[in-house]
Order: structure tokens, then C-alpha cells, then sequence
């Protein structure tokens, strides 16, 4: 009977410390299912779609945020910058304006699915771009 007590006594730190690691997984896991502003997902598939666009040409560095973003129903209109590499020393500040569309109407679940827009257009990045001034 003792032998009982003196196992569970030595089981007893182990069972307590898995049950705070699970539920430290559950939480933790559910802060990953956070999902991002329609505006700020179309500011994302858009850097995603010009690092495929030019993905042989140059590197790109995004900045965190765009500089606007306007929206008008499922349209959206993103004004942003971006430093474009295309050597070792040579790099430049660009201003870009991407439009892209959300696919579904009033239903904002998908929009971190790529599969859920569709790019309308890019300007300021072709080779007469407008380098800005810093």
C-alpha cells in the first residue's frame, strides 16, 4: 500500500505539468487561427503577386504597412513602396499601385486564401517607374 502512495507521490508532478503543457498547446494554437484585415490581406497577395511577377529580375523588401489602402465594396486599391533589388550594391525606393479584387461577396473568411482575389493591375513598376523621394 505504501509502495501505492509513494508511486502516485512521484507520478503526481508529471501528470499536473502535462496537463498545463496541453492546454498551453490548445491556447496557443488558437492564437495561430487569428485571421488579418481583408485590407491588409490585399496589401499581402499583392507583394506576394509582384515577387512572382519579377521573381528573375529582382528581390523585393516590402514595407510592414502600405501607405493606403482604399476600398470600395470587393475593390481594393493599395498605395505602397517598396525597395527593389537588383544587384549586390544596387537597389532602389519604388511606389507601386496594385488593384485586386475580393472574390466573395460580404463573406471575409478566405481572405488569407490567395485563390480568393484576383489582381486587376500594377502600376509603377515597369521601367519608367517613379523612384521616390525620401
Amino acid at each position: 500500500m505504501k509502495k501505492t502512495y509513494f508511486a502516485l507521490l512521484l507520478l503526481l508532478p508529471f501528470l499536473t505539468l502535462n496537463k498545463i503543457t496541453l492546454a498551453a498547446a490548445k491556447t496557443s494554437s488558437a492564437t495561430q487561427k487569428t485571421t488579418i484585415s481583408p485590407k491588409m490581406a490585399a496589401f499581402n497577395h499583392c507583394n506576394q503577386y509582384i515577387e512572382r511577377l519579377y521573381q528573375n529580375e529582382f528581390t523585393f523588401e516590402f514595407s510592414e504597412r502600405p501607405k493606403g489602402v482604399y476600398q470600395n465594396k470587393r475593390k481594393f486599391v493599395i498605395n505602397a513602396s517598396a525597395k527593389v533589388i537588383s544587384g549586390p550594391d544596387d537597389f532602389k525606393n519604388k511606389g507601386y499601385i496594385c488593384r485586386i479584387r475580393y472574390l466573395f461577396k460580404n463573406n471575409y473568411k478566405r481572405v488569407e486564401n490567395i485563390n480568393s482575389w484576383s489582381i486587376i493591375g500594377i502600376s509603377g513598376l515597369e521601367d519608367k517607374l517613379i523612384e521616390l523621394e525620401e
